[in-house]
């Protein structure tokens, strides 16, 4: 229902339309054009416009017909009036029903903003920018080790986010959304088989036998150098994300 506030604005705004009337309504325009013409038209006139439209009639219809009021002196102000009163009730009706279709579909677009909004906070919950994960993917450097739970929460992420409750309704946070889960997937898989148990929860990607070498054949490095990349790129995702969001929901 309509608070106070919004049932004040309305009765303003479309009494406002009712006593200087909008005329963007071509059957607005006709109706009332019609009426005031009626109104300012001396009688005279209209008993012969009104005579001539008899006549024609007759002419083309064989089936002559009569008017007799047509003969009477007197001017017509109720048929112009009652035109004018009906355009502008006309258009009174129209600017309520386009208000009213307006003001659903911006409570609809709300509701849809908010869910996005609770989406949102729940990814910020699971992957905040300030978490183990995140830091990891900006700062790594895959040369060296890295722990199970550099990436545990990254790991939760996939399994849990690849929902249909957990999709943004903006079409633009869940491009993002779903190519971050995406190159997640990617990423994790890359790393796992690419990783060696150093025991203690602990991996690195650099075979045993090259360890403490100065340089690392060039399949090594190269490994080295996707895997690094990857991160770097979930890191600017990531962040893309978290300021679009920020952006587009006002959070």
């Amino acid at each position: 229902m309509f608070n106070k506030k919004e049932v004040k604005q309305f009765v303003i705004k479309f009494g406002a339309k009712w006593f200087f009337p909008d005329f963007t309504n071509k059957l607005t325009w006709f109706v009332a054009g019609t009426g005031a013409t009626i109104l300012i038209t001396p009688v005279a006139l209209e008993q012969l416009l009104y005579n001539w439209l008899v006549e024609t009639v007759n002419l083309n219809s064989g089936v002559p017909i009569t008017l007799a009021e047509l003969e009477t002196g007197s001017a017509d102000y109720w048929v112009g009036f009652g035109l004018i009163f009906l355009s502008l009730s006309h258009n009174v009706a129209s600017r309520y029903f386009l208000y009213m279709d307006g003001l659903s579909t911006k409570t609809s677009k709300e509701r849809l903003i908010e869910v996005d909004r609770e989406l949102f906070t729940k990814f910020c919950s699971d992957l905040s920018p300030n978490s183990r994960t995140i830091r990891f993917l900006r700062d790594v450097d895959l040369a060296g080790t890295h722990h199970d739970d550099d990436i545990r929460d990254l790991e939760r992420f996939c399994q849990t986010w690849n929902a249909t409750d957990r999709e943004f309704h903006d079409v633009e946070l869940e491009g993002l959304r779903k190519n971050f889960l995406h190159k997640s997937k990617v990423f994790l898989w890359k790393l796992a088989n690419n990783s060696f148990d150093i025991g203690g929860s602990r991996y690195r990607c650099v075979p045993d036998q090259y360890v403490g070498d100065f340089n690392y054949p060039p399949e090594v490095d190269q490994t080295l150098k996707e895997l690094n990349d990857m991160a770097t790129e979930l890191y600017e995702i990531h962040s893309n994300l978290i300021r679009k969001s920020r952006s587009q929901l006002s959070c």
